[in-house]
């Protein structure tokens, strides 16, 4: 059984990748529709080269990056660490919802 504070973290750490993965999808929609740019030059780089290359490395190097940051729960910094990506990956899924409310209100503007 997990005490509070581990239970909270791997809350957080479920969030972050799943937050992740609909962010990595997100963006790839809204960039190959010329709606929104990856902000992250590196990333706009993968989705320029191969949409594949960006998905795979955005799906894969945040849950390495997590099972690193899980083996140091204990350490405080990576307590605040989690924090700050919960609330930084919150803010990620709040501009891909406006620009997904932005682009449904367009549609519905144009009648489709």
């Amino acid at each position: 059984m997990m005490n509070k504070k581990d239970l909270i973290i791997f809350i957080e750490h479920l969030f972050i990748n799943c937050a992740n993965a609909i962010d990595a999808m997100a963006t790839l929609t809204w960039v190959k529709a010329n709606i929104a740019q990856e902000l992250n030059p590196l990333m706009a780089m993968l989705i320029e080269y191969s949409p594949m290359l960006f998905m795979s490395v955005k799906l894969t190097l945040l849950p390495i990056l997590s099972i690193f940051l899980w083996h140091y729960r204990d350490r405080k910094l990576v307590t605040v660490s989690c924090h700050i990506l919960c609330l930084i990956y919150t803010m990620v899924l709040v501009i891909h919802l406006v620009i997904g409310n932005r682009v449904l209100s367009y549609l519905d503007a144009l009648g489709h």
